[in-house]
């Protein structure tokens, strides 16, 4: 079973993605195409688990957003590293669209992305086999102070308590 990074920890996956061409399975939990969930979401609500849907940078944004609301995941996959839209989509789903439901990066990461993906809203980093899952752990905590707040709702260092000055 794959190992995913998941809210700070390293677990196994239980999530499968289809592919366009796959029978869907009437229960578990579930990936497909934003396209395909599109096709006809009826078929995935009368199953049992959940469902999720995959997409990439240039998704229709709008398409995604009106998934967002039926669905129990999203996947925004980075086909390459310099694809920086993914980031987009994720903070305007947390912040904007007040999606709140498991949002996982997966595809080309690099672990210098790592901490920004989480503090864009990404709960869930699904890497490649050949990336070193402990060091993209590690990479959580390269930084101790933030210095803007984000989708990840932690308090930038300007917000914290600060001695009353005379």
């Amino acid at each position: 079973m794959p190992k995913i990074i998941k809210d700070k920890q390293i677990v196994n996956d239980p999530w499968i993605t289809l592919a366009d061409d796959q029978d869907v399975p009437a229960q578990g939990d579930v990936y497909v195409s934003l396209a395909r969930f599109q096709q006809d979401p009826s078929v995935f609500e009368a199953r049992q688990g959940k469902i999720g849907v995959v997409a990439n940078g240039a998704v229709d944004f709008p398409a995604l957003v009106e998934a967002s609301a039926k669905v129990d995941a999203i996947a925004l996959n980075f086909d390459k590293f310099p694809d920086g839209r993914s980031y987009s989509h994720a903070v305007l789903l947390r912040t904007r669209h007040g999606f709140d439901g498991e949002l996982r990066a997966s595809g080309d990461i690099l672990r210098d992305q790592i901490f920004f993906m989480a503090r864009c809203g990404f709960d869930v980093l699904a890497l490649r086999e050949d990336k070193d899952i402990e060091a993209a752990l590690k990479s959580l905590e390269d930084f101790s102070v933030l210095y803007q707040p984000s989708a990840d709702k932690d308090e930038a260092v300007y917000h914290h308590d600060r001695p009353a000055s005379s």
